[in-house]
């Protein structure tokens, strides 16, 4: 539905057909990954993470068809995801089972 990609994070609205929620990836930030003492084992850490990121921001479109794994938090008065996992569905009836999944559990739970 929407797409914002600024500095340090990404923010996108992910629609499920029950409705919307936004997404937040942050950019990962170094000091958050050293202490006084930069290890090597930190540093690596720090890189592995950037390339997570910089993949999962490219997975971000438009119209691509995501699953988000993340915390649920409130801003604003509204829901919002803290992406910690992002995974892009490349089978074309991915969306189609989920809608199907989505009325299944309507019936039989909601």
């Amino acid at each position: 539905v929407e797409v914002v990609r600024a500095e340090k994070y990404t923010l996108f609205t992910l629609d499920d057909s029950t409705g919307c929620v936004q997404c937040l990836l942050w950019q990962p930030v170094a000091a958050a990954f050293t202490s006084k003492f930069v290890s090597k084992e930190a540093s690596l850490a720090f890189e592995v993470a950037e390339e997570r990121y910089v993949a999962s921001r490219a997975r971000v479109r438009l119209g691509a068809q995501l699953s988000v794994q993340g915390r649920v938090t409130m801003f604003q008065g509204d829901l919002q995801i803290k992406c910690s996992a992002l995974q892009e569905h490349e089978d074309p009836n991915a969306e189609t089972e989920h809608r199907l999944d989505t009325a299944r559990l309507h019936r039989s739970i909601y």
